[in-house]
């Protein structure tokens, strides 16, 4: 069995199939990569409607134009008393202006 042909061929195979093995169940795997945590998703803020940026057709025929768009973010009180301050003095007998307003109240979590 030892002459045979096969056998030899055989035999060398085995022994090389055999050092791989061994050499792959020897290897250190790699650490793997933690994974990201999601933090808190982002608020998109409002995109305006190109539609409605020239002027606003309403109920009765009337239209209104824009004459301003802002967005403030994290104001205090005082800030927030001064834009209605601001608004204010664009209003003037002759001039009738409306204004579309939106917000968030946000208080600083204590808990810790």
């Amino acid at each position: 069995l030892k002459c045979d042909e096969h056998v030899i061929v055989l035999g060398a195979g085995l022994q090389q199939a055999q050092s791989q093995a061994t050499r792959l169940l020897t290897q250190q795997p790699a650490q793997p990569v933690p994974a990201p945590v999601p933090g808190p998703v982002p608020t998109p803020l409002p995109v305006p409607d190109p539609v409605t940026t020239g002027t606003t057709p309403v109920a009765g025929g009337k239209k209104w134009r824009v004459l301003k768009r802002e967005t403030k973010e994290n104001l205090d009180l005082s800030a927030v008393k001064g834009l209605v301050e601001d608004l204010n003095s664009e209003l003037t007998p002759e001039r009738q202006i409306r204004v579309s307003v939106s917000w968030v109240i946000e208080e600083e979590d204590q808990q810790k």
